[in-house]
C-alpha cells in the first residue's frame, strides 16, 4: 500500500482538517512525534507535533511532511505555502489521540509492505506457492489452503489445516470431498459467486464452527481458489487485503510455471513439436544447417512420455523434468499436449542400464505418474513412432497393471501386435495347427503342455534351462516333450517351424491376457 498524506487524512475523517501542500510523491513508512528542527526530518517519516512554529521555521530541502494537531479552530494560514512542506492540520485533537489513530495503521499498512516484500522474494527465488503459504501462517494467524481448478489440494499449512476434521479429510483426500462438491454446487451455487469476486467472500461451512474467507486465484480464468480458515481466531477486517496480496503473487507463480513448462526458448523445442505435429518431412542427411540437431540428438536415443492427466494428484512438472533432466544430464525435456515428454540421449552410444531404468521406475512411483518409455533408435527424425510406441507402453500397461509406474515398451510389444493384427485377422487363423492342438488338449484335459513347449523352445531346447523357468522337476519336462512328441510331430531343426510355433503361441497367450 502506497501512504501518502491523503491516506493520513481519511484517518481523521471524523475531525476538522485541512491539508496543506497536497500529496507527495513519497511513500511514508512511519510516523513520529518531534519537535526537532526541519532540517532533521526525514521525507519518508511523518512527524506529529502540536507546534504551528515548528512549521512555520521550515524551509526544506526536500520533502517534509507534518501532522499538527490543533486544540481549536484555529488560524490556517500560517503554514508555509511551500511545495515541500506537506501539512496535514487537525483541529480539535491531541497528539495521544493523533498518535493512538496513527498506531495500528502504520502497523497494518507497513506489515501488508513486509508481507508483500517476502511474496516477492518468493517469487525471485522460486521457492513455489508452499513457500508462500508457510509465511502466511504467521501473517494471517490462521491455516490456509490452496485449491487448484480440479479441487486438488496443492499447497496448504497441513498441521493446522489437519486440526479440523473437516481440513483432516481434504488432506487425506488430497482435495474436495464429495461434502466439499456439494456444497461448491448447492450453497448458492458459491464456487461461481467466488469467481465473479474481485473481493474475497465469506462463508459459513455447514459442517465448521468457524468462518472461511474465499479468494479466487484469478478471475480471467479457473485456476484455483484460496480458502482462509477462522480456526484460531476470527477473521480481522485486513485479512481481505493480505489474501488480495496472496492471491496476487500465486497467480504469479501460476502464470510464471505455466510459461516456463512450455515457453524456455531452446531451440530443441520448436523442432521437437514440428516433428511431433508430423511438419518436418525432411531426412536427416538434408538437416547439416541445423547445427544443434546432430550436436544434442545423437548416438542412441529414447523417448518418454508422462501422461499426467493419468495422475490422481496435481504435478509439480517443472519439478517432475528437473528430476529426470538430473538423472539424465544430455536430456531433453518439453511440456507437448500436457504430456512431459523426455527425449533420453546415451552419448556412449549404450542402451539403458538396468539402474537407470529402476531410477526412472522410483521417479514415476515417488511421484504417483504413468510414463512410457520406447525402443531405442538412432534418428530423431523417428521421434514421432516412438513417441507413440511410449503412449502405447503406457495403454498397454494400466490395463495389466493400474497404477503409477514406467511401462517399457518392450515389455509390451506383442500384446501391441497382437492387438494391430486382430483388428483383421484372428489369432486363431494364424496358428500354428500343431499348437492347435496343444491348446486344445490342454483345455480338455487342464494340462500345460502348450506353455512347456513354448518355454522349451524359447530357452534353446535346454532341458535343464527350461525345467528352472517353469519351476518344475527335469525328469517332469521330459516327460511332458515326451507326451508332445507322441501327439504332435516337430522338426525341432527347422527354425522356421520353430519360429511359427514361438509366435503361434505368443499370439494367442497375448490375445487371451487382453480379452
Amino acid at each position: 500500500m502506497f501512504i501518502n498524506m491523503k491516506e493520513i487524512a481519511s484517518l481523521f475523517s471524523s475531525f476538522d482538517t485541512c491539508l496543506y501542500g497536497g500529496t507527495s510523491g513519497r511513500c511514508l513508512c512511519g510516523f513520529r512525534e518531534t519537535d526537532l528542527s526541519a532540517t532533521s526530518c526525514r521525507p519518508y517519516i511523518l512527524y506529529v507535533t502540536d507546534d504551528p512554529f515548528l512549521i512555520t521555521r521550515c524551509h526544506p530541502e526536500k520533502d517534509i511532511h507534518y501532522l499538527l494537531c490543533s486544540n481549536t479552530s484555529s488560524d490556517k494560514t500560517n503554514i508555509p505555502k511551500d511545495a515541500l512542506i506537506h501539512c496535514l492540520q487537525v483541529n480539535e485533537c491531541s497528539v495521544a489521540t493523533a498518535v493512538k489513530l496513527l498506531e495500528p495503521f502504520f502497523i497494518e499498512a507497513c506489515g501488508r509492505g513486509l508481507y508483500a516484500e517476502s511474496l516477492l522474494k518468493i517469487l525471485f527465488a522460486e521457492d513455489g506457492i508452499q513457500a508462500m503459504i508457510d509465511i502466511s501462517y504467521s501473517v494471517f494467524r490462521n491455516p490456509l489452503m490452496v485449491f487448484d481448478a480440479g479441487y486438488h489440494l496443492i499447497a496448504a499449512n497441513w498441521e493446522e489445516v489437519s486440526a479440523s476434521p473437516v481440513g483432516r479429510r481434504i488432506v487425506e483426500n488430497g482435495g474436495f470431498s464429495e461434502s466439499e462438491f456439494e456444497l461448491a454446487n448447492n450453497n448458492d451455487h458459491i464456487h461461481k459467486k467466488l469467481m465473479r469476486s474481485e473481493t474475497p467472500i465469506r462463508i459459513k461451512h455447514p459442517e465448521l464452527a468457524f468462518e472461511q474467507m474465499l479468494c479466487p486465484i484469478s478471475t480471467d480464468k479457473d485456476v484455483g481458489h484460496i480458502v482462509l480458515n477462522a480456526l484460531d481466531r476470527p477473521i480481522q477486517p485486513h485479512d481481505a487485503d493480505y489474501l488480495l496480496l496472496l492471491q496476487k503473487a500465486i497467480d504469479q507463480q501460476m502464470k510464471k510455471d505455466e510459461f516456463i513448462q512450455n515457453n524456455r526458448g531452446f531451440h530443441y523445442e520448436y523442432f521437437i513439436r514440428d516433428l511431433l505435429d508430423g511438419k518436418i518431412a525432411i531426412p536427416m542427411h538434408h538437416m547439416n544447417h541445423m547445427d544443434y540437431v546432430g550436436e544434442e540428438f545423437s548416438h542412441t536415443l529414447y523417448c518418454l512420455v508422462v501422461e499426467t492427466a493419468r495422475s490422481s494428484s496435481t504435478l509439480n512438472t517443472l519439478h517432475i523434468r528437473a528430476e529426470f533432466e538430473r538423472l539424465f544430464p544430455s536430456a531433453k525435456t518439453l511440456l507437448y499436449n500436457g504430456e512431459i515428454v523426455v527425449i533420453i540421449n546415451q552419448t556412449d552410444q549404450k542402451e539403458l542400464a538396468d539402474d537407470e531404468i529402476k531410477k526412472l521406475h522410483q521417479i514415476c512411483v515417488e511421484h504417483g505418474i504413468y510414463a512410457g518409455l520406447s525402443n531405442r533408435f538412432e534418428e530423431i527424425t523417428c521421434l514421432s513412432e516412438y513417441y507413440k510406441q511410449a503412449l502405447r507402453a503406457i495403454e498397454l500397461g494400466v490395463y495389466q497393471a493400474n497404477q503409477p509406474a514406467l511401462f517399457l515398451y518392450k515389455d509390451y510389444y506383442m500384446q501391441h501386435l497382437t492387438n494391430l493384427f486382430t483388428q483383421k485377422e484372428s489369432p486363431d487363423t494364424f496358428c500354428h495347427p500343431k499348437m492347435k492342438m496343444l491348446f486344445a488338449y490342454d483345455k480338455e484335459h487342464d494340462t500345460d503342455l502348450a506353455r512347456s513347449l513354448y518355454m522349451y523352445l524359447v530357452n534353446e531346447r535346454n532341458y535343464s534351462a527350461t525345467a528352472d523357468a517353469l519351476f518344475i522337476h527335469r525328469n517332469t519336462l521330459i516327460y511332458r516333450i515326451k507326451r508332445i512328441n507322441q501327439m504332435i510331430s516337430v522338426d525341432y531343426n527347422n527354425y522356421h517351424e520353430r519360429q511359427y510355433l514361438i509366435l503361434s503361441y505368443k499370439l494367442n497367450c497375448a490375445q487371451m491376457d487382453f480379452r
